[in-house]
C-alpha cells in the first residue's frame, strides 16, 4: 500500500468514526448512569475540601467564575480525548499519548501520573488526620489536629508501618470495596456539610471578599486547585469503552462536569461565607475543623460521623494508590530495560520480587514528605500547577491538534500549512505526512463549511497548551517555595 493510499484511508476512517459508529464499540455493558457515577468517582476527591480556601484569594465572585470556566474546559478537554480515541482505536490514554506523541507523549503522562500518585500518599495521610477533627472534638483532644503538630507527624509515622502489610498482598481485591465506600463516603460528607453548617452558628461574623489580592503566584495556585475540581481525564478512555451506547459521551460529560461544578460551588460557598474569618485568616486549616459544641452538637455530631466515613475510606485507598504506582512504575522500567536487551533476558509481565518488595521504600518516601511538609495545602497546590495542566490541558489539545493538522499547524493558528495523517499497520503509530492535492482539496471544503468551529478549536486547544504550560513553569517555583 503506497503512502497517498494510506493517507486517503485515515481520511475515509475519521469521517465513519466521527459518527460513532466505530466496529467493535457497542460492546459495552455500561448505562449513561452507571458511566456518569464513574466519572463523579473519579473527580471528586481531595479538591472538594481545598476549594473554600482558595475563595480566601479569589474572591468568591472569581471563585465561581473560575469554576465554571474551568468546568466548561475540561468538558472540552474529554471530548477532544474520546474523539481521538474514536479516530485511532486506541483504548487508553497511555496508548493514545504513545502512538500520537510518541516518546514525548509517553514521558509526559508517565511523569505526570508517577508524581501525581507518589504526592497523593503524604495528601491523603494528612487529610486523613484532619478528618478526625470533629471526632476529637468530641472526645476533648481537638489540639491534636493543629496544622505542623507534632501529633500529625506521628500520625503519619504510625499509618505507613500499620498499612505495609497490605502493600504485600499481590491481589488487592479484597479492598475493592472502597471504590465504591469512596463515593458512597465523598457524597455523604457533601451533604452532611450542607446541613451542618447552617447548624454552626459560634464564629465571628466577616465580610467576604468580592474581588481577588495576594501575590500573582498565590492567584496562579487558586486557579491550579479550581482545575483539579474537575480531574478525571486518566480514566475516561475506559469509561467511554465500557458503554452499551458511546454516543452518549457527550451527554454523560456534560452532565458529569455539571454535577461536579454545583457541588463544589454551593459547599465552597457555604463554607466561605460561615469558616471564612478561620478558613482566611487562620492557619490555612479544612474547614471541618473549626466545628465546636459552643452553639450545639447537632452540627459536631454530624461531620464527625461524615468525617470519620471518610477518614476511614481514605486510609483504605492508600494500599490501592501504592499498587497502582508500583504497577506503573514497573511498566516504565520495564519499557526502557527490554529496549537495551536480547529477548531471552527481557522482563516479563509479573512484577519480580525485589521489584515487589523493593518498591515499599517509595512508599515510605512518600509519608517522608508529609512529616518533612505536613501541609496539604501545599501538596494540592503543586499537583493543581504541575499534574493536572498536563493531564487535563496539555496532553488532550496536543493530541487533538495532531490529528488536525498537525501540532505546529494549530500551535501557529492556522500560518503553517496542515499535514495528514495516517496510521502504521504494524506499530499502530500515527504518522504525519505532506498534504496532498485531492486529500487537501477535501480538507479545505471542509474548512469552508466548518470555518467557526476550526477557529473555535484553534483557540481553545493554544489556550489550554500555553495555559497548562505556563502552570507547569509556574510549579517550579511553587516547589522552591515549599521547601526552600
Amino acid at each position: 500500500m503506497s503512502k497517498e493510499r494510506r493517507v486517503y484511508k485515515s481520511h475515509e476512517y475519521e469521517e465513519s468514526i466521527s459518527t460513532g459508529s466505530e466496529e467493535g464499540e457497542n460492546e459495552g455493558k455500561s448505562t449513561t448512569f452507571l458511566a456518569t457515577c464513574n466519572v463523579l468517582k473519579l473527580a471528586i476527591g481531595a479538591s472538594i475540601v481545598a476549594v473554600p480556601n482558595k475563595f480566601c484569594g479569589t474572591g468568591y465572585v472569581l471563585g465561581i467564575t473560575s469554576l465554571m470556566f474551568f468546568g466548561y474546559l475540561g468538558h472540552v478537554s474529554s471530548l477532544l480525548i474520546i474523539n481521538v480515541k474514536r479516530k485511532t482505536g486506541c483504548l487508553t490514554l497511555d496508548e493514545l499519548c504513545q502512538n500520537i506523541l510518541g516518546p514525548a507523549g509517553f514521558w509526559t503522562l508517565n511523569i505526570a501520573v508517577c508524581v501525581l500518585l507518589f504526592l497523593l500518599i503524604p495528601l491523603y495521610g494528612i487529610i486523613e488526620f484532619n478528618f478526625c477533627a470533629p471526632f476529637l472534638q468530641l472526645v476533648g483532644a481537638g489540639s491534636w489536629t493543629i496544622k505542623d503538630s507534632v501529633e500529625e507527624k506521628i500520625w503519619l509515622g504510625i499509618l505507613s508501618v500499620a498499612l505495609t502489610p497490605l502493600l504485600c498482598l499481590s491481589d488487592l481485591t479484597v479492598l475493592g470495596f472502597t471504590s465504591a465506600t469512596g463515593i458512597s463516603c465523598s457524597i455523604l460528607l457533601i451533604i452532611i456539610t450542607l446541613i451542618a453548617v447552617p447548624l454552626e452558628e459560634s464564629h465571628d461574623k466577616w465580610t467576604p471578599n468580592t474581588s481577588p489580592h495576594g501575590g500573582f503566584i498565590d492567584l496562579m495556585l487558586s486557579f491550579g486547585v479550581y482545575a483539579s475540581a474537575f480531574f478525571c481525564h486518566h480514566g475516561i478512555c475506559q469509561i467511554h469503552s465500557s458503554l452499551n451506547d458511546p454516543s452518549k459521551w457527550e451527554l454523560i460529560s456534560r452532565i458529569s462536569f455539571a454535577v461536579i461544578f454545583l457541588s463544589n460551588a454551593i459547599m465552597a460557598l457555604m463554607v466561605y461565607f460561615e469558616f471564612g474569618a478561620y478558613v482566611c485568616f487562620g492557619n490555612e486549616s479544612f474547614f471541618f475543623q473549626y466545628f465546636t459544641s459552643k452553639s450545639g452538637e447537632t452540627g459536631l455530631y454530624l461531620m464527625a460521623i461524615g468525617a470519620t466515613l471518610q477518614s476511614i475510606s481514605v486510609i483504605f485507598s492508600l494500599p490501592l494508590i501504592h499498587f497502582i504506582l508500583r504497577e506503573l512504575n514497573y511498566n516504565i522500567i520495564k519499557s526502557i530495560y527490554n529496549m537495551h536487551v536480547s529477548v531471552d533476558k527481557q522482563l516479563g509481565s509479573k512484577i519480580p520480587n525485589w521489584f515487589f518488595y523493593g518498591h515499599i521504600i517509595i512508599w515510605f518516601a512518600g509519608f517522608l514528605v508529609g512529616i518533612v511538609k505536613p501541609s496539604a495545602i501545599d501538596l494540592i497546590d503543586f499537583i493543581g500547577v504541575f499534574c493536572i495542566p498536563l493531564l487535563c490541558y496539555c496532553i488532550p489539545s496536543l493530541l487533538h491538534m495532531q490529528l488536525n493538522g498537525g501540532i505546529v499547524h494549530y500551535l501557529s493558528f492556522g500560518i503553517s500549512k496542515p499535514r495528514a495523517y495516517y496510521i502504521d499497520s504494524n506499530t499502530k503509530r500515527v504518522i504525519l505526512t505532506s498534504v496532498k492535492s485531492s486529500y487537501d482539496h477535501n480538507t479545505l471544503d471542509s474548512e469552508k463549511k466548518n470555518w467557526l468551529s476550526k477557529i473555535f478549536y484553534i483557540v481553545i486547544c493554544n489556550f489550554m497548551f500555553y495555559w497548562g504550560s505556563s502552570q507547569v513553569v509556574i510549579s517550579f517555583f511553587v516547589l522552591a517555595r515549599m521547601f526552600f
